[in-house]
């Protein structure tokens, strides 16, 4: 009988074990078969393995249409999130994944309710704009308040109704500890650990301000190894300099400004490093707030009885002091 085709070994098990075909008649050569049949009966196997194959496909696609279609309707609505970076004009409006449209289009009312990490909550409103649905109204007092940028990550969890819980993260991929301590209509609060509250009585900030602090900032000099860091409640200290400057286990350090010191704690984690213990007393006792520089200078490395020493410079967005008030947690 003639060799009519060599057949792959993986693809010809296949078809055996599908289509129950013997092996009379299967020459074996090193990882190939080649099958000893006329050539009607080589591609009728052919032939009936392509069917099998289309209708596996088509069983996969109906049980990814029943999952989505299970996910969206019979899920609670808290398993049900989207996503959004925060990019272009974000700070005026933000839009809706489309997919997500779709799905709630029929659940979402003309205004929603956004509750923040710090449990407070903002009311927006959805406006149409062409096949799209976006928060307008009421978006941009959720973005200054928590003083959103761009690079921001945020997860939007639908909770209930038009009640979504949202998540807010960085650059870094951590989740920003400043959105735990925004109070509605009034931006960050700071809370000492003797259960007191702060919140700003700074006047509104502008782009110009902003941009002044970080220039100053930018401009200062010094020969000893520095880093500066900006203001928003994260007191995460930028990698190269911590690595390159200070100690890699968590310790005790000081931070000066001028001839007053403060101890606080650095702490170790992973790749982060961060000023813990301490750092709300430094930040109170400064006035310090959302969007001023420190520029952080290694004045001394310490030694077994001293702890590490930085000198702080502080740039503020706003020159003017004006004390943080205190409210009632």
């Amino acid at each position: 009988m003639k060799i009519e085709k060599i057949v792959n070994l993986k693809e010809f098990l296949w078809i055996a074990y599908e289509l129950k075909i013997g092996f009379n008649g299967i020459l074996w050569v090193n990882d190939s078969v080649i099958v000893q049949e006329e050539k009607s009966v080589l591609s009728s196997w052919l032939q009936r393995f392509r069917v099998f194959v289309t209708e596996m496909t088509d069983v996969c696609a109906q049980c990814k249409t029943w999952r989505k279609k299970q996910y969206w309707n019979e899920f609670p609505d808290n398993k049900h999130h989207f996503f959004k970076i925060m990019l272009g004009d974000f700070e005026n409006y933000l839009r809706i994944p489309r997919k997500f449209k779709d799905e709630y289009r029929e659940k979402l009312s003309q205004r929603v309710t956004l509750r923040g990490p710090s449990g407070d909550s903002w009311t927006a409103a959805l406006a149409q704009r062409g096949e799209d649905i976006e928060l307008r109204n009421g978006w941009r007092d959720f973005v200054k308040d928590h003083s959103l940028e761009e690079g921001d990550f945020l997860v939007f969890q639908h909770v209930e109704s038009s009640l979504f819980n949202v998540l807010i993260f960085d650059k870094t991929g951590c989740e920003r500890e400043d959105s735990h301590f925004v109070i509605q209509g009034k931006g960050t609060k700071s809370r000492t650990g003797k259960g007191k509250c702060y919140e700003s009585n700074r006047r509104p900030l502008t782009k110009k301000d902003k941009e002044r602090a970080f220039r100053l900032a930018s401009k200062h000099s010094t020969t000893r190894p520095s880093c500066k860091i900006r203001m928003k409640q994260s007191h995460t200290i930028p990698r190269e300099f911590a690595d390159n400057c200070l100690p890699m286990e968590s310790q005790e350090i000081k931070l000066r400004v001028g001839s007053k010191i403060w101890r606080v704690s650095l702490n170790r984690r992973n790749v982060q490093c961060t000023l813990n213990k301490g750092w709300a007393h430094f930040v109170l006792d400064n006035n310090l707030e959302t969007e001023d520089y420190c520029v952080l200078e290694l004045a001394d490395t310490g030694t077994s009885q001293q702890p590490l020493t930085l000198d702080v410079h502080i740039y503020r967005a706003v020159e003017k002091i004006v004390p943080l008030k205190v409210i009632l947690p």
